[in-house]
């Protein structure tokens, strides 16, 4: 499972999928097993479930993810969001010299 971040009319969204292969192995699927909402909501929520995993969400719980997972869902969102900027700041100072 991992994390996918969707870009939406300017903001950008986190889900949890899955790679599920089909039956005749010709396609894979992405399976939505999660929606977490907006990135800002999502990293907020994520940061009160590794302060108290009991806030952890039924469907999270009966999948068995603890708080190792959270905190490496946490550090892969931030480390793509860091990418993200320093992208723009690099194209953004390409651009204007």
């Amino acid at each position: 499972m991992y994390i996918d971040r969707i870009k939406s009319k300017h903001k950008y969204y986190l889900y949890l999928r899955k790679y599920e292969s089909s039956v005749t192995y010709s396609l894979d699927k992405r399976v939505l097993v999660f929606r977490f909402g907006r990135e800002e909501h999502a990293l907020a929520e994520m940061r009160a479930w590794l302060q108290d995993i009991n806030l952890l969400p039924i469907e999270l719980k009966k999948l068995g993810f603890t708080k190792e997972d959270v905190q490496e869902w946490i550090n892969n969102v931030e480390e793509r969001r860091e990418k993200t900027i320093s992208s723009k700041y690099i194209n953004y100072h390409a651009l204007s010299s």
